[in-house]
């Protein structure tokens, strides 16, 4: 199992998971700070630094809280409706589709064998 995130999972003892995972190799590949195109980035340094990375059985990926945090909000008025301010958060969010679709394509087409969560 490989972890690909951002400093919410970087602090996660890999040795210790692996100890308890039977036998099964636990890597955390995570950074603080890391967004969506560093942990791009991440994936395909470790495919191709890994000749064992086909033996890759689940690839976990947790993205996009970097992402959304350099997201400039615009400024809110007091008469803002909930509807109004609900269809913003949507329609921001929506940007974020599509590179997180690519991204798990990525995986996919490098670890064919892995499970993606």
């Amino acid at each position: 199992t490989v972890l690909f995130g951002t400093s919410i999972t970087s602090r996660i003892d890999s040795a210790s998971i692996s100890k308890g995972a039977k036998g099964r190799k636990f890597i955390n590949v995570s950074k603080s700070g890391a967004k969506l195109s560093d942990i791009s980035a991440m994936v395909d340094s470790f495919h191709r630094s890994n000749p064992a990375s086909d033996d890759v059985e689940k690839v976990i990926l947790s993205v996009g809280t970097n992402d959304i945090k350099f997201e400039k909000p615009r400024a809110r008025k007091h008469h803002d409706s909930q509807a109004k301010l609900s269809a913003e958060a949507r329609a921001s969010m929506q940007k974020f589709r599509l590179p997180i679709i690519d991204l798990v394509k990525q995986v996919k087409e490098l670890f064919p064998s892995a499970a993606v969560i």
